[in-house]
């Protein structure tokens, strides 16, 4: 009997499991990370944004937002933005391309600059969220809706705008293991909540408020030796997570590694199935049960078979 493939042969792609996996979901991505924050005095990292062009880094005990070249990943001081004095306790910052909102422990307000200047903006700055006995951890908003995390509670605070007029409709309850809830952000369908005690993202629904736990990503940190998580920012394609106790920005992979699928025609490999484990990613075994090979198609999915 033939075996059909659905896509040209040539596009298949093999490749050693332990290769595949570890470009799965979550796994460090080193060529991409950011080192020596200290020598350019950026300490304590702590939140992080990104236009896709620059990225700027806060430091937990210093009144400035350091920049750094995205693509190359190099300083560029030109950029800096200095903080307020009385924004000396900076948690986590947003934008929406045009004014950079900083968050600060001290008085839960949300002080804003204009990002091409870097000049403060009396006007923009949200004088004061929530509650003082309770900090603001991590900011998001997608234009409408801004979503605060704060320290010791066990949900989102969304907010009207950029203000301090309350939305209690979209708030979003967390995981009772997401109990440590940091950092967040967001594609516009997805919230991600990064817990620092679990050293992972919980996945949420931005339009029901309910949990995608298939969106879930652990992060591989005994790969890439970060030992705190502080701020994330993410392209899409990938995430990066501060460290102040490390003089580095790791990165991780934000998408799934492309599907295994059983080999074909190799002797003892006859029988093979998929079988899934967490995250999405699957393992070969033959017909004794044994791991074999991965074998990747360059598309991410596996080849319908028909017999003919």
């Amino acid at each position: 009997m033939v075996v059909v493939l659905g896509i040209a042969i040539a596009l298949l792609a093999v490749v050693p499991l332990d290769q595949a996996l570890s470009q799965a979901r979550g796994s460090h991505d080193s060529g991409k990370d950011f080192g020596t924050l200290k020598a350019a005095g950026n300490e304590n990292p702590t939140g992080v944004w990104s236009n896709k062009t620059t990225m700027w880094v806060l430091d937990a005990t210093d009144t400035k937002l350091y920049a750094y070249a995205l693509a190359t990943r190099n300083r560029d001081s030109a950029k800096d933005i200095a903080l307020h004095t009385q924004n000396g306790s900076p948690t986590s910052l947003w934008s929406d391309g045009t004014t950079i909102w900083v968050a600060n422990s001290s008085d839960n307000k949300l002080y804003a600059y204009t990002l091409a200047s870097g000049a403060y903006d009396y006007t923009k700055t949200v004088l004061g969220l929530g509650n003082l006995s309770h900090v603001p951890r991590g900011i998001w908003s997608d234009g409408t809706t801004l979503w605060v995390s704060f320290s010791g509670q066990n949900k989102l605070f969304a907010y009207r705008g950029v203000g301090t007029a309350r939305d209690n409709t979209k708030d979003i309850v967390l995981a009772t293991a997401n109990g440590d809830a940091l950092e967040i952000w967001s594609d516009k369908a997805t919230m991600w909540v990064l817990d620092g005690e679990d050293k992972k993202l919980y996945a949420y629904d931005l339009a029901t408020r309910s949990r995608s736990s298939s969106k879930d990503i652990d992060l591989d940190d005994s790969s890439s030796g970060q030992t705190q998580f502080a701020g994330i920012w993410s392209d899409g394609a990938t995430l990066w997570a501060t460290d102040p106790g490390n003089d580095k920005i790791f990165a991780y992979r934000m998408t799934a590694a492309p599907d295994l699928m059983p080999s074909f025609g190799g002797a003892g490999d006859r029988g093979q199935d998929l079988h899934p484990e967490p995250g999405g990613r699957r393992h070969v075994a033959d017909r004794n049960g044994r791991r074999r090979r991965a074998e990747l198609l360059a598309g991410g999915e596996a080849a319908p078979r028909t017999a003919v």
